[in-house]
């Protein structure tokens, strides 16, 4: 199992949709989005099911097992100087920055890194806030040692940036 983000721009709002039979849109370039419960207001700018928006331009951008994408999370915490904190985790103790942007309750890249790492979306607003701290980053990521990291820091920038264009990120 792992996580998959898909990055959708330009989006706009269907009047009357043509839906399935479980109530999702029928084929092309429309799709609804879900709302993670647990993250309120990590999708605003747009409404979720059972609007149906259409969509311009797409791209499934990163596709990788949970435990890279929160070591992921972890690396990029860290990049933009959250402070490292002890948790215990099945009787281990550790020392993580992801929990120094937990608590800090904002700030670069906080609401990627505070978020699900299995589903739910991101609009609009947060997707050009989070674009904004990549480009912000770029430098520091460019001498990143590790190259996964880096790799991953480009993708999830191009992700964002699309998304900011009136679009989503939607993580499945």
């Amino acid at each position: 199992m792992g996580l998959d983000a898909t990055a959708y721009g330009r989006l706009t709002l269907v009047e009357n949709p043509v839906l399935d039979e479980d109530g999702y849109p029928e084929g092309g370039s429309q799709r609804s989005f879900w709302e993670n419960p647990d993250f309120p207001g990590r999708m605003a700018g747009i409404e979720g099911r059972p609007a149906v928006y259409e969509y311009e331009v797409t791209a499934d951008f990163f596709h990788g097992g949970y435990g890279r994408y929160n070591g992921v999370r972890e690396l990029l915490a860290k990049l933009a100087g959250y402070p490292a904190i002890e948790v215990e985790q099945y009787g281990q103790k550790y020392q993580r920055h992801d929990e120094g942007a937990f608590r800090a309750g904002a700030g670069p890249f906080y609401e990627m890194i505070c978020f699900s790492d299995c589903e739910g979306t991101i609009g609009p607003v947060a997707c050009a806030k989070l674009a904004a701290d990549f480009a912000a980053h770029q430098t520091e990521a460019d001498a990143h040692e590790n190259e996964y990291f880096r790799s991953c820091y480009a993708m999830w920038r191009a992700g964002f940036e699309l998304a900011a264009d009136g679009g989503a990120v939607h993580f499945h």
